[in-house]
């Protein structure tokens, strides 16, 4: 193993540069089934990269800017993309024009635009019937994912939530449990503080559908710099809990992936909510980082961290415990992303590294930009890197784990298997990791 680690800090990792982007490349995304990479820049054009080739296949045309103008009235965006998302055949676009655009992800013709902030669009969480947006006009907006054979007339902005009083940079999409909750209507509780099941009402008539056809159980999680995040009901449009730490602003949060816990972030400093209760854990504050979060990720009960200090951290959720520390990049950590026992991070400095998740020995240091790294993806054993220069690069990502952290993986796999507990991620949560 010291003879191969030797070797690999002689190497570069280098697969492509792909240089096609004129500026910055702010955020880039996967398709569902991984085939593609899009990228979005301050060139105002988001490109489609295919992973098995890494050539370009698509473009996203900026658009020609006409005195007296609408910006919605444009081919393509006027300013900086800065959110993308993907659902399906369509790539979904956000932009610092304001507005946000569907496209056809063959044609690569826009579709729909969909307009209503009154300034830059921050973030973008698409399902697949729903499109949130956050902006700097300090509100969250619920958009409708139209079919191009859908009414002209449909109202395709379904919720504005407002009540933040700065900015929103993250979204967080939970969805009801109907299941759940009709299981919760037929049971009651009986006189010695026990369950019991009630007996069905045939002329019991059903609550009525919300005419837009949103799940009343369904929820959105706003975080401000305002240092607040707040829970809205989707079926009211109404703010139903607020999550308020009076540490700062929320620079980033994360759910847990059965929609139970609200992680947010407030400068150097991570806190645990009760989304149903809406108050704090029992977990203490998560500390360790001397400068600004910037970004993190939630695996099972490890929370992974990026700050300003340039220093990676995990946390262990349960107790708020620190228990590991990567180190070596010497400015802001701007993204990381855990993949299979490895963890990437990357800076403000142009580089990005591989560490053994467990261990926290670096593995690999992947240098080649000439500005900060702004996003990053890992495709089965490829990592996508865009950053200030304008170049999307790939490496490879095919990190083999310490001999140690091998076998303490697979012995956690196996007592997993003999306990049943291995299954997908709950549907019931979606999120989007802020930048």
């Amino acid at each position: 193993m010291g003879a191969n680690m030797g070797k690999d800090r002689d190497k570069s990792w280098e697969v492509a540069t792909l240089d096609e982007h004129e500026a910055c490349i702010n955020v880039l995304s996967v398709s569902e089934d991984g085939s593609m990479v899009i990228t979005g820049s301050d060139d105002c054009t988001a490109r489609l990269w295919c992973t098995t080739t890494d050539k370009q296949i698509g473009v996203l045309e900026k658009g020609q800017k006409r005195s007296n103008q609408p910006p919605e009235a444009a081919s393509g965006h006027l300013e900086p993309i800065s959110a993308i998302g993907q659902v399906r055949d369509f790539v979904i676009t956000g932009s610092y024009d304001h507005t946000i655009r569907k496209w056809d992800m063959v044609s690569c013709k826009c579709l729909n635009v969909y307009t209503g902030h009154t300034d830059r669009v921050l973030k973008l969480l698409v399902s697949d019937k729903y499109i949130f947006s956050a902006s700097t006009d300090k509100t969250c907006k619920l958009w409708r994912l139209e079919e191009e054979d859908e009414d002209e007339d449909i109202e395709i902005c379904l919720r504005t939530f407002e009540g933040h009083t700065a900015p929103v940079r993250s979204i967080c999409y939970i969805q009801g449990d109907e299941q759940e909750d009709a299981k919760k209507k037929k049971t009651r509780i009986n006189e010695d503080g026990e369950e019991e099941e009630e007996e069905e009402d045939e002329d019991e008539e059903e609550e009525p559908e919300c005419e837009d056809g949103i799940n009343r159980l369904d929820m959105v999680i706003t975080g401000s710099f305002d240092g607040t995040a707040r829970c809205w009901s989707m079926e009211r449009g109404k703010q139903i809990k607020i999550f308020k730490a009076n540490r700062g602003p929320i620079s980033c949060m994360t759910i847990d992936d059965e929609g139970k816990l609200l992680y947010t972030a407030h400068s150097d400093t991570i806190c645990e909510w009760d989304i149903e209760k809406g108050v704090r854990t029992s977990t203490k504050l998560m500390r360790g980082h001397t400068k600004d979060i910037t970004c993190m990720q939630l695996v099972n009960k490890l929370l992974y961290t990026g700050s300003v200090d340039a220093d990676a951290k995990c946390f262990v959720t349960e107790f708020g415990d620190c228990t590991r520390t990567y180190t070596g990049q010497t400015n802001t950590i701007s993204c990381l992303k855990f993949h299979q026992g490895i963890l990437f991070t990357c800076s403000s400095d142009g580089d990005a590294r591989a560490y053994d998740a467990k261990s926290g020995k670096q593995k690999r240091v992947y240098s080649g930009h000439q500005r900060g790294i702004t996003c990053m993806c890992v495709v089965d054993k490829k990592l996508y890197t865009g950053a200030d220069d304008g170049q999307l690069r790939v490496w490879d990502a095919d990190v083999p784990l310490d001999i140690a952290s091998m076998a303490e993986m697979e012995n956690e796999r196996a007592a997993e298997e003999a306990a049943g507990a291995v299954r997908a991620p709950s549907a019931a949560a979606a999120q989007m990791a802020a930048a």
